[in-house]
């Protein structure tokens, strides 16, 4: 059994952002640049949290969050990665953009990991089987809820991820607020999870076509924020209205700044449980370039350099491990007991 505490320190992105927090309070706030208006040619500044600690298989991960950004050219991702990418290995959890109503879920590696186009079980549709597909787009699985991002979610009152990194497989489970089981609710302050209780995931990687430890190194967390970029511009056209040619960046990175009112996060807790195994946790590490992370969107992500902001660019049917609460992470860096946390553009 491990004692909670906290594992992670809060770091600056691009503009030198800080971190604020606020107690049950739901106002967005600013950063940097991201509540002015942007001149052409300029970039939006905007944030990407990192933990210092790295966890290896043998550890769940759970975000509650009241609130996600979304809007055209907003690009938001919650995600894990290695140091090395993508012979690493890298698990998109939540990422989406613009006005899309859907959550993608996605893996990336070296070439020799699949996922099955039957999903393996899962509730969720298979929308791309290579996890090294050459337009690093990953093996894509949609989450059919409409409450799982965006405009839904939020409405909602927000929802739970819960990510099982395992030995045998990796599984998200995705639930909205109304139906968030009590045991797994923050103020339940549960010490500790049994993932065969939570029922089919929404999307489940299993290790017989993807064996975790070849192919996923110790992983640290990223919440991000990003702006257009090649996933955000490939689709932008479906929806959100396109006046002119890179319209991503015309008429919303350069606009006011009341385009980004709802780009923010507001989050509960993140709390990471683990099966007590040596390779479930690492000590402070440099985190990861979020420049070299992939994307679950056509087209991928990487570097952008138009004037836009590119920020640089187990199993849940059978027997499972009892994993007990390792730490408690309040938007990376503060346990919060209960209170938000918000940060934004």
């Amino acid at each position: 059994m491990y004692e909670d505490e906290t594992r992670a320190a809060p770091e600056t992105g691009p503009g030198s952002v800080s971190i604020r927090f606020f107690g049950f309070s739901a106002i967005p706030v600013c950063f940097a640049k991201g509540c002015t208006a942007v001149p052409f040619n300029d970039k939006r500044f905007s944030v990407s949290i990192n933990t210092t600690e790295t966890y290896g298989p043998g550890n769940v991960f759970v975000l509650d969050a009241i609130h996600i950004p979304f809007g055209c050219s907003v690009w938001p991702a919650y995600w894990t990665a290695a140091r090395v990418w993508p012979t690493g290995g890298e698990i998109d959890i939540m990422e989406q953009t613009n006005r899309a109503t859907n959550n993608q879920m996605a893996l990336h590696t070296k070439t020799g990991c699949t996922l099955q186009q039957d999903g393996a079980g899962a509730t969720g549709t298979v929308l791309s089987t290579d996890c090294a597909s050459p337009d690093n787009s990953g093996c894509i699985v949609r989450d059919p809820s409409t409450a799982s991002y965006g405009a839904g979610f939020n409405s909602a009152g927000g929802g739970m991820w819960v990510t099982e990194f395992a030995t045998t497989g990796i599984s998200i489970w995705f639930y909205s607020r109304p139906d968030i089981p009590a045991t797994l609710q923050s103020s339940a302050n549960s010490t500790s999870i049994d993932t065969a209780t939570l029922g089919a995931p929404v999307a489940h990687y299993p290790s017989t076509s993807c064996d975790i430890p070849t192919f996923f190194q110790e992983q640290a967390i990223v919440l991000d924020i990003s702006l257009c970029g090649v996933f955000g511009r490939a689709v932008f056209n479906d929806t959100c209205p396109a006046t002119k040619d890179n319209a991503c960046y015309l008429d919303w990175v350069i606009g006011p700044a009341a385009n980004y009112t709802e780009a923010y996060f507001e989050i509960v807790s993140l709390r990471i449980f683990n099966d007590g195994s040596a390779n479930s946790f690492s000590g402070p590490v440099t985190a990861p370039d979020a420049s070299t992370g992939g994307s679950s969107g056509n087209g991928g992500s990487g570097g952008d350099t138009s004037g836009d902001n590119g920020l640089g660019g187990g199993n849940g049917t059978g027997a499972a491990p009892q994993y007990v609460r390792a730490s408690v992470v309040g938007a990376f860096g503060a346990v919060l007991l209960g209170a938000a946390a918000l940060w934004a553009l």
